[in-house]
């Protein structure tokens, strides 16, 4: 069942009165239950935009996002089906509440259950999220990060929504403790049955965490589909730069396919046609004026008139 959809979703802001910047520009998805979708890209795609706009925190300005199939913009209660777990850990907690007092806070706001039944669900919660009870009574500061953002799953899940979308939410963890966050919500998705909406820079946590991927380029979709397809055979040359990008362990595979060239254009003033043509290898004339459309090429969708050529190349 999809939990959570998003139908041609834009959002654009205007920039001094004569520019406009698309942060999001035509994204769309279909999220299923205890399923976990990863959109990824470079730091300025539009990854986090996207993630406000599905977890209800701004409007799109075109487009439509449902939940659970009901459209949110009629029902904007629907919100409690989509929690958030933020990127930094040390600002996403108020300091001046305790732990107990975070947890229990979306129970209060929302009129669930007795004030005894509030504080017996919180410390469960804090059980099921691997945190002694004493924490229950101790403030943000006398934690780790790894600690905090525990903490932060855990009120995300206090009110047992549907998805949870969660911004880059071990980039600011140590990589031992990156690991330990990472299996902690897996095991919860297992147990609760719920849907991650996942964004990150970091392919080597996506291939652990998601079954579906979503690749963002200057707000736009440029590859999309299940994992394993998108990332042991990408058909777009961005999708390829970025897994170039990435560093291995096996020797084998520490090889650059597609070397990373240039940087991130402005999304106020994209290049025209398709917005990686100024960094891509295959670009051709037709590149730099026709925008190409997202289509399904091998089972999943790509953004590139040579994406049958590039299914020809080895893979990387």
């Amino acid at each position: 069942m999809s939990v959570l959809a998003a139908d041609n979703v834009t959002r654009h802001y205007k920039i001094g009165g004569r520019h406009v910047l698309k942060a999001v520009d035509g994204v769309s998805f279909e999220l299923l239950a205890g399923r976990t979708l990863a959109v990824v890209g470079e730091s300025g795609c539009g990854k986090s935009t996207l993630a406000r706009l599905c977890a209800l925190m701004e409007p799109p300005t075109a487009g439509a996002i449902s939940i659970a199939g009901k459209p949110t913009a009629a029902n904007q209660s629907l919100q409690l089906q989509n929690q958030m777990v933020f990127q930094n850990p040390y600002g996403s907690l108020n300091p001046r509440r305790t732990i107990g007092a975070i947890l229990v806070e979306p129970l209060t706001i929302n009129n669930r259950g007795s004030k005894p039944e509030r504080i017996a669900a919180a410390r469960r919660m804090l059980d099921r999220v691997g945190l002694r009870p004493e924490a229950f009574d101790r403030y943000p500061h006398m934690f780790s990060g790894g600690q905090r953002q525990r903490v932060a799953i855990a009120r995300a899940l206090m009110l047992s929504p549907a998805v949870v979308t969660a911004d880059e939410p071990v980039s600011a963890l140590d990589v031992s403790v990156q690991a330990q966050v990472l299996n902690l919500m897996r095991d919860l998705q297992d147990e609760l049955g719920i849907a991650y909406l996942f964004i990150s820079h970091d392919i080597s946590v996506v291939r652990h965490m998601a079954q579906d991927v979503l690749v963002m380029y200057c707000g736009r979709p440029a590859e999309q589909g299940l994992r394993g397809e998108v990332l042991d055979r990408p058909l777009h040359p961005y999708t390829r730069m970025l897994l170039s990008s990435t560093p291995f362990v096996d020797p084998a595979r520490r090889r650059m396919t597609m070397p990373v060239r240039g940087e991130l254009p402005s999304p106020i003033d994209p290049p025209p046609g398709c917005a990686f043509n100024t960094r891509c290898p295959y670009a051709a004339d037709r590149c730099t004026v026709e925008r190409p459309a997202l289509r399904s090429v091998e089972s999943r969708l790509v953004a590139c008139h040579f994406a049958e050529k590039i299914a020809t190349e080895a893979p990387i």
